[in-house]
């Protein structure tokens, strides 16, 4: 296998799409797949994947609960706003979170696995890994399952990457498999949606972002974007560029936790959310992979 301490000179735009089903074929196939994920790690941080085993009813009917929460009226979500929850779990409003100084202009919905509270002799912190704050049944029936279901699609999908990734670093496949030996798993994901603005009638808007450039603080993110667009990476040469929705893939992306684990061999890659000027609402939902 290429040495992984070569430095990265790749500034193209193309953000490569695997065959996630390949880790299940030959050794041949499994041996490529590993290669090819080695210099999307290396090269921008980011690629695309299919087959991924997760279906696209699935996908379709996460998309469709969340145009429904996202449409309730705001008397109802505040009911179960991150502001009322000890983990931070829950809505949050538009223009409610800043990223590196700027107003994202971005509505969410936070959520994780369902961990119990923090005991009162328990560290306090632990506060921050406890249970989720889902919008009612009488509002959303079936949500909380629903959601807490897809979850465990992406965890599954995350360790099978996780496995290639240990595998790039010639590490046996489950070498990062005790970063989970914990009760109280901090996996963490999210609804967004981005609303469409129209600058003519809110000149305010113009410059403002979906969401500021940053690193994702995890190991691995699973993304599915819709097909309105508006994601972009940074890439080495400074240059922020597009990475397009592409029918039946999922984007995934490695984070600062996985780069401090590699001692910066694989670098967390930033990326942003343009200002959704499209004439609909984006959605997306990433799933970000955490250490315990």
């Amino acid at each position: 296998m290429p040495s992984i301490d070569a430095a990265p000179t790749n500034s193209s735009a193309n953000v490569p799409i695997l065959d996630v089903s390949l880790l299940d074929g030959s050794d041949a196939d499994h041996r490529q797949f590993v290669l090819d994920l080695r210099d999307a790690l290396v090269s921008s941080g980011f690629l695309y994947v299919k087959n991924h085993g997760i279906p696209e009813s699935t996908i379709a009917a996460v998309h469709a609960e969340a145009t429904k929460l996202f449409s309730l009226p705001r008397e109802d979500k505040v009911k179960f706003a991150t502001s009322l929850n000890k983990s931070f779990l829950g809505w949050v409003e538009l223009g409610s979170e800043v990223t590196y100084g700027k107003v994202d202009m971005r509505e969410a919905m936070e959520m994780g696995f369902e961990i119990p509270p923090a005991q009162p002799n328990e560290p306090i912190w632990l506060n921050v890994q406890g249970p989720n704050n889902f919008p009612p049944e009488s509002l959303m029936p079936g949500f909380r399952e629903f959601m807490l279901g897809y979850q465990d699609k992406c965890l599954d999908l995350g360790m099978k990457l996780l496995h290639a990734m240990s595998e790039t670093l010639d590490l046996p496949p489950t070498h990062f498999d005790d970063l989970w030996l914990d009760s109280r798993p901090t996996h963490h994901f999210k609804l967004n949606k981005y609303p469409t603005v129209d600058l003519a009638a809110n000149p305010e808007c113009a410059g403002r972002l979906g969401v500021a450039h940053h690193q994702d603080e995890d190991i691995l993110t699973v993304l599915w974007q819709d097909d309105t667009g508006g994601l972009q990476i940074q890439n080495y040469d400074g240059q922020w560029v597009d990475v397009p929705p592409v029918p039946g893939t999922m984007v995934i992306n490695i984070g600062d936790y996985w780069e401090t684990l590699t001692s910066g061999r694989y670098v967390s890659t930033s990326h942003r959310v343009l200002l959704n000027t499209s004439g609909k609402d984006r959605i997306s939902f990433p799933f970000f992979m955490m250490p315990k």
